[in-house]
């Protein structure tokens, strides 16, 4: 759940924020106890002639300019499955700028100083920046994206994503397409854990071994939402092809499909029931990658409220 709206309003410029937590529903506990809005906390201050300048922990501004194409955002079954730098994250300590809208063209710059929360430790060379650079065009039916990201080097090689993505809408439907290469690891830190040593500097999550040390995964998506009735119907395609071998096996890294098809109807403007089925093929829904390469599958009925 979360919280978010002005903080004042006078002219032209204006006050944001945005404080997010995640709680379980069944037990009424947090996602996690050591923090208190463990989504987003962000301040932000703007006006119409400058953009908008956000401090705190907060999206970066590729992932959310390019993830604003995706036709369904089902946990661990959406465009973010593979396409992990357009996957729900959110990073630390970042500083951020959306420019104002330009002929329907805008900006977006992200830094962060300490991506992995290392301020306490006292060393300089134990923290890790991740730079952000984002484009995004909206202009009738169309949106298009672009972003690149990057974080620090990481033993001799620097984690990126370069990420390109297009909507457009026919009225009778809404196509997607986006494609991905992520180098050295994931830098939304959304992967394997990885070696103890990369958890210690605040890293895990980076990915398998093979992955971080010179390997790449190129991911395509494709999807559509066509309306029927009062709702819709939403069906989302991944492949991802990754080009190193495992250590463990010697073999090949195989490639990766994650599937979906899902119909939502809406009760009341905030309100929607859903129901989907998914499925992933050699995908961990947890890692996306996983020397193990297990076949997934997921089949949900659901409430959607949005405050």
């Amino acid at each position: 759940m979360g919280d978010s709206g002005p903080g004042l309003s006078g002219g032209g410029g204006r006050a944001t924020f945005n404080l997010e937590s995640g709680i379980d529903l069944a037990t009424g506990r947090g996602d996690e106890s050591a923090r208190l809005f463990n989504y987003q906390a962000w301040l932000g201050l703007g006006s119409d002639q400058w953009g908008e300048l956000r401090f705190g922990r907060q999206h970066t501004v590729g992932q959310e300019f390019v993830s604003a194409i995706e036709v369904g955002s089902w946990k661990d079954f959406g465009m973010g499955a593979l396409m992990r730098a357009s996957d729900i994250y959110q990073v630390s300590q970042q500083l951020s700028w959306r420019s104002p809208q330009w002929a329907g063209l805008q900006l977006g710059l992200s830094y962060s100083g300490d991506v992995g929360e290392q301020s306490l430790s006292g060393l300089a060379d134990a923290r890790t920046k991740l730079y952000s650079l984002a484009l995004r065009y909206e202009q009738g039916p169309w949106l298009l994206a672009a972003s690149h990201e990057s974080l620090s080097r990481i033993e001799s090689n620097r984690p990126t994503a370069l990420q390109l993505g297009a909507s457009y809408d026919f009225g009778f439907a809404r196509v997607a397409a986006g494609w991905s290469r992520q180098s050295n690891g994931f830098v939304g830190l959304n992967g394997d854990e990885g070696p103890t040593y990369w958890q210690q500097r605040g890293l895990g999550g980076l990915g398998p071994t093979e992955f971080v040390q010179g390997g790449r995964l190129d991911t395509w998506y494709v999807g559509s939402a066509i309306p029927l009735g009062k709702g819709e119907v939403q069906w989302q395609w991944s492949l991802g092809r990754p080009n190193w071998r495992w250590e463990a096996t010697g073999e090949q890294a195989g490639r990766l499909q994650v599937m979906s098809v899902a119909y939502v109807h809406p009760l009341s403007p905030r309100t929607s029931l859903y129901v989907f089925a998914a499925q992933g093929r050699r995908y961990d829904m947890e890692t996306a990658v996983h020397v193990s390469e297990p076949r997934t599958s997921r089949v949900a009925l659901g409430v959607t409220h949005q405050f």
